[in-house]
């Protein structure tokens, strides 16, 4: 995986849609990205630590046959501009969920990924205009602090994880009520 790196680089994640500000360091199978307690517009559809596929020398993902679980936890999460009671911890509840890789990347096996971060996902809730009026004051700003860690596994079929991955195709499944329905 590397030695410290401590800009917005990974060795491991893939970063090409993320915003300046994060910061990524490498200690063995362990990345910990951060935003330095600074808080964050991002683009829809952005994910903090992607995994990178593994290429061939003229850059085509390859497959590698790995089948990598990974279990998300969250620590710490607080949500401001979303005034609903008990949000925070419903929300926390439904971040703690599971994923699993096909054709990940061999530097990703046995891997952990710490985050401590700070987002404004206002752009990501899209038009929340049929919310009662008060639910909702801008900025939506989340907190949080996740460990994400990952072990190999033969088959991510054979798993309970709430979605998988193809690095290699770009196809997802997700796990609707133990069946897995590709997303199409």
């Amino acid at each position: 995986v590397g030695g410290g790196n401590s800009n917005n680089r990974s060795q491991v994640c893939d970063t090409r849609n993320i915003p300046t500000g994060f910061n990524y360091r490498h200690e063995g199978n362990t990345t910990y990205v951060t935003t330095n307690g600074q808080c964050l517009v991002l683009p829809k559809n952005s994910n903090a630590c992607k995994p990178k596929a593994e290429t061939n020398n003229s850059g085509t993902p390859i497959a590698t046959g790995i089948h990598l679980f990974s279990d998300v936890t969250v620590k710490n999460l607080k949500i401001t501009g979303f005034n609903t009671p008990g949000f925070d911890s419903v929300a926390k509840e439904l971040s703690n969920q599971t994923i699993c890789i096909i054709h990940a990347p061999t530097g990703f096996t046995s891997h952990t990924v710490v985050s401590g971060i700070c987002l404004d996902i206002t752009n990501q809730l899209g038009d929340l205009s049929a919310l009662p009026a008060g639910v909702l004051t801008p900025p939506v700003i989340t907190s949080s602090e996740t460990t994400s860690v990952s072990v190999k596994v033969d088959d991510c079929f054979h798993t309970d994880t709430s979605s998988i991955t193809n690095l290699v195709t770009d196809e997802a499944w997700l796990n609707q009520n133990g069946r897995f329905v590709k997303v199409e």
